[in-house]
């Protein structure tokens, strides 16, 4: 198991979750939203991202090269091009 620090789009906490290397993206943005439905209503048009770098869904951990505590980002595309924006 792979303990990841993530940060979903809405929630005011970040989360660590533990990874597994044959999971895949998607189940990692499902794990996250599971985790904070208390707080963040589920949602369909989310990505995962590590230093604004967008992973495809189907990849695995372990395709993506996520390793221990690292930090990720779940957000929608828009909110990426809104961050972009504000941080030049």
């Amino acid at each position: 198991m792979i303990p990841i620090y993530s940060f979903l789009e809405g929630d005011s906490l970040g989360l660590l979750i533990f990874a597994y290397e044959d999971e895949t993206i998607q189940e990692i943005i499902n794990k996250v939203q599971i985790s904070a439905n208390l707080r963040v209503k589920p949602r369909t048009d989310l990505n995962l991202y590590r230093n604004e770098k967008k992973f495809d869904p189907k990849m695995t951990v372990k395709e993506a090269g996520l390793l221990p505590l690292e930090i990720i980002h779940i957000h929608s595309e828009v909110q990426n091009a809104v961050s972009s924006r504000v941080s030049h």
